[in-house]
């Protein structure tokens, strides 16, 4: 839905755009390093591991992922919320090399 459209467009279109602008220009072929998107992958597949497995103990714990009394639903949507901000901060740092993890 959105988010494919998010994906294609917020990433696809500008880099689009530079690849015709590197070719009219002709300096030459439109480079991007992958700097640390190893990493970052590596990192969003644990935490969505962790969100899986938070929804999975839900299911077998509430009955299902959504619902629940406010105690279930501040709690997993705490844990959501600390997984996003983990990935977000660890991608980060090491984007900006203020960490060194993994190389």
């Amino acid at each position: 839905g959105s988010n494919s459209v998010n994906v294609f467009l917020g990433l696809g279109l500008p880099w689009l755009l530079a690849v015709i602008w590197k070719s009219v220009d002709g300096t030459g072929p439109y480079k991007v390093g992958t700097f640390n998107l190893e990493f970052s992958v590596v990192l969003f597949v644990i935490v969505a591991v962790f969100a899986i497995i938070t929804l999975v103990v839900r299911r077998f714990t509430v009955g299902g992922e959504l619902g629940g009394n406010n105690i279930v639903k501040f709690s997993t949507g705490s844990i959501c919320l600390l997984l996003w901000s983990t990935y977000i901060v660890v991608a980060s740092l090491k984007a900006y090399g203020l960490i060194n993890i993994g190389s």
